[in-house]
């Protein structure tokens, strides 16, 4: 006979509290209630889990290990009745959302803000990613949605996309980098001289025009964003950075910009989802993005 959820749960609240007699306060049950609970539970197993020689109860080596397995149980026991309870209303019991660096905080907290305030029963795992990273985690089924997406995805076949506007960025370094010195527009040649610094280690495939490496240009690769600006403000390469993330550090001096030979680049800016997934709490989210107001947050150019 497997040991059941409520003994589990009463082991688990005599570990907490301390007592047979405060884990009874706390349950609402008697201390013999308790006592008996733990006896029939060391009775299935066959182990005593409470050294009882002292005031204070403790957990035999046995009882903790029984009690670490315990726990698991007890969480994924609330996780069911949580899917079965989200499942008959018609929303996700978890919805995993791929948000690009590209956007603004303040976008994502809107989300939740705005998402909790309809009493959604939907579990949100939000996770960062850089550029094609998110279409990868979406292809690979990691999240059910791409907020942000940089370019067209290029995994994926079932991958359903709305356009939402378009991020400018210009080619990026230290105003001490040789090449701050070059008079605009640079050539390309001329810039693909110098090391370029990239997010991520795909620079073979198709990726947008933002963060190509020009032909012929030696680069290195670094998780995001946040770390590429760092590198390019101490001078260790060049790279596209969007506008909208370097104009503090164009403001402090810290960094510098420099026309390129061919015009502005821009990259277009996506939400992601795959053609099989449904949902109350993805159509919510997706018509939360889409919406006038979130488009305005969102602050995207239009293409040039």
């Amino acid at each position: 006979m497997y040991p059941k959820l409520d003994h589990l749960h009463v082991l688990d609240t005599v570990a907490r509290r301390g007592s047979l007699s405060a884990a009874g306060e706390v349950l609402g049950m008697a201390t013999s209630g308790v006592s008996y609970a733990i006896n029939k539970l060391e009775e299935q197993l066959g182990v005593e889990l409470l050294d009882r020689t002292e005031y204070r109860v403790k957990l035999t080596p046995a009882g903790r290990e029984v009690l670490k397995v315990g726990r698991i149980v007890l969480r994924q026991a609330h996780t069911i009745q949580h899917v079965a309870q989200a499942a008959q209303t018609g929303w996700e019991s978890e919805l995993g959302i791929a948000v690009s660096d590209l956007l603004y905080a303040d976008v994502i907290v809107g989300l939740v803000s705005d998402f909790y305030a309809e009493d959604a029963p939907t579990r949100l795992r939000i996770g960062k990613e850089s550029f094609d990273g998110t279409w990868q985690a979406l292809a690979e089924g990691k999240v059910d949605l791409v907020i942000g997406g940089a370019g067209e995805p290029t995994v994926g076949e079932d991958i359903q996309t709305i356009l939402l506007g378009y991020r400018t960025g210009h080619l990026t370094m230290s105003p001490n980098h040789p090449l701050a010195e070059e008079p605009e527009p640079v050539p390309v040649d001329v810039a693909a001289t110098h090391r370029s610094v990239i997010v991520g280690g795909r620079a073979h495939q198709e990726l947008p025009r933002l963060i190509t490496v020009l032909p012929g240009q030696e680069f290195y690769s670094v998780p995001d964003l946040q770390i590429k600006l760092a590198l390019l403000k101490r001078g260790l390469g060049i790279g596209f950075m969007p506008d909208n993330l370097i104009a503090d550090a164009i403001d402090r001096g810290e960094v510098v910009t420099r026309e390129l030979v061919g015009g502005t680049r821009q990259v277009p800016i996506y939400l992601g989802w795959r053609h099989a997934t449904s949902g109350r709490a993805l159509n919510w989210c997706i018509e939360w993005v889409t919406s006038e107001k979130v488009r305005e947050k969102l602050q995207l150019d239009a293409q040039v």
